[in-house]
């Protein structure tokens, strides 16, 4: 089981990443300061076409699930907006993959803007978790014969971050930030104007990582908020070499922060039935799959293989007191990521 490490300031000092988990933001997030991948001497420029971007936020309230990704490889970029009305089962996908195009992410969520705009959409993101918040404003221009607009804003308040410094293989590793948020906000969808419920929330999430040339992952997150409060967790299946002491497992409840184990997805795709559990018995969820979004790029010397879905979990999760958590008709998100590049 990992536990909370001391605060540091910097992602990497003396040209050494500061591997841990932590619960308080790391104010300078300097992975291009690491140690080279081929030695020390690797021009910063090769360090930063190799770093691997992504932000992604994910919003759910008593009536919508929306996804919201910038992923960029560098040698080529991904945006994804995704919005499931679980009332109507309508599900709005725009995806569009731009080879030989970087999206300009920042340098980190607690301080940066991401803005993109094409002929069929604009995309702009102002990332303030410093001042916690992030504020994101998106139209996508008829696609597939359908308008839609966002604006969203998320407030994080007294929630810890769960913030992750994960090693990998050849010196390489992985920066991850997730904040849980409360969100307020609208939709406009063609003529029909909605206003997100009061019990919406949010997960914002930052990663910066050099991945092997070869890499994977498994996620899946839920929130719920209710008069009861918020409770949220997130949970990682991925190429750490030490996942039991380093991962991005973790649940939020009554807006404080609990670490989780080491978990294992096992797929049951004829049934679309997910099952995540840890190796004690104390992470037991199925995750049903009801809407599946994929997009899938082969370029010959590189392919990405891209799963989004949206689901119910049911289960529980044990916390460090062992006291059982319920987890009945949760739904939420799961990702199943595999990239050559």
């Amino acid at each position: 089981m990992s536990k909370f490490s001391p605060k540091v300031h910097s992602l990497v000092e003396k040209g050494k990443f500061n591997y841990g988990v932590y619960k308080e933001n790391i104010l300078n997030v300097n992975p291009l300061d690491a140690d080279g991948l081929i030695g020390s001497i690797t021009p910063k420029f090769i360090k930063d076409n190799a770093l691997k971007e992504w932000n992604s936020y994910q919003i759910t309230d008593d009536r919508f699930s929306i996804y919201i990704i910038l992923f960029s490889l560098k040698k080529s970029s991904n945006i994804q907006i995704v919005i499931y009305d679980r009332i109507e089962d309508d599900t709005y996908t725009y995806s569009i993959d731009k080879p030989l195009f970087r999206v300009d992410i920042g340098k980190s969520i607690l301080n940066s803007n991401v803005f993109y705009k094409d002929e069929s959409v604009m995309l702009e993101i102002s990332n303030k978790l410093e001042n916690g918040c992030v504020e994101i404003n998106f139209e996508v221009f008829n696609y597939n014969n359908t308008n839609i607009k966002g604006n969203l804003t998320g407030a994080k308040d007294l929630i810890n971050p769960l913030i992750s410094c994960i090693p990998f293989e050849n010196n390489r590793a992985m920066y991850s930030h997730r904040q849980l948020m409360n969100v307020g906000g609208s939709l406009l969808i063609d003529e029909n104007f909605y206003k997100l419920s009061s019990n919406a929330s949010m997960i914002a999430s930052d990663q910066k990582s050099f991945y092997p040339h070869e890499f994977w992952w498994n996620q899946s997150s839920a929130s719920m908020k209710n008069e009861n409060g918020i409770f949220a967790f997130n949970l990682t299946e991925n190429q750490s070499l030490f996942p039991s002491k380093y991962n991005e497992n973790c649940f939020w409840i009554d807006e404080k922060i609990n670490l989780l184990p080491a978990v294992t997805f096992l797929f049951d795709r004829s049934k679309n039935i997910w099952k995540i559990v840890d190796e004690k018995g104390n992470i037991d969820l199925t995750f049903k799959v009801k809407v599946n979004f994929e997009v899938y790029k082969n370029y010959f010397i590189s392919k990405s293989d891209y799963k989004t879905c949206f689901g119910v979990f049911n289960g529980f999760i044990t916390d460090l007191n062992g006291n059982k958590i319920e987890i009945k008709n949760y739904f939420g998100l799961g990702e199943v990521v595999d990239i050559t590049i």
